[in-house]
């Protein structure tokens, strides 16, 4: 993967308002969970990690939901490395919106084929109250061309570490 030349990794978050993102973000960056999140405020989080013995400092844009791709955005779109396109599993119109997000992407931000975007369904402790199928999501995934469908939970850590 091309960006993983550079020691700085820029990560974007997009997502409907509500569907985990900022619960994701903090879960990654922080280990932390909290029911209570004000997620209205647009943010810049930080991590360090390391793969395959080097050590990469991890930068998620997490953003409020947008439908504004106005040229300031467009910048930021454009020194992003990695898409993330966050949906809740207890919630199909976040889907949607996630997909549809997919598309101004590709189509009106002319964002480089290139640049990896994935999928991630949140709130997978809340399996009961499921509205987007695991199937669905897997299925989706592989149409639209994100390079990998994951299901995490940031109140009970499940996939965490994964992403």
């Amino acid at each position: 993967m091309e960006f993983l030349d550079s020691t700085t990794i820029n990560v974007c978050f997009l997502g409907a308002i509500g569907c985990g993102k900022s619960s994701l973000t903090m879960s990654i960056t922080d280990g932390l969970f909290d029911e209570d999140l004000d997620a209205t405020v647009e943010d810049i989080y930080r991590r360090e990690i390391a793969y395959e013995g080097n050590n990469y400092d991890v930068q998620i844009l997490d953003t409020v939901e947008c439908d504004d791709y106005s040229e300031s955005r467009r910048a930021q779109f454009s020194r992003t490395d990695i898409f993330v396109l966050v949906f809740s599993i207890t919630d199909k119109s976040s889907f949607d919106t996630a997909v549809y997000m997919h598309d101004r992407l590709k189509n009106l931000v002319g964002i480089d084929s290139n640049i990896p975007i994935l999928l991630i369904g949140c709130k997978n402790d809340l399996d009961h109250e499921r509205q987007v199928s695991l199937d669905n999501g897997k299925s989706t995934c592989a149409e639209i061309g994100c390079i990998e469908y994951i299901e995490c939970s940031s109140k009970s850590s499940y996939n965490i570490d994964f992403i």
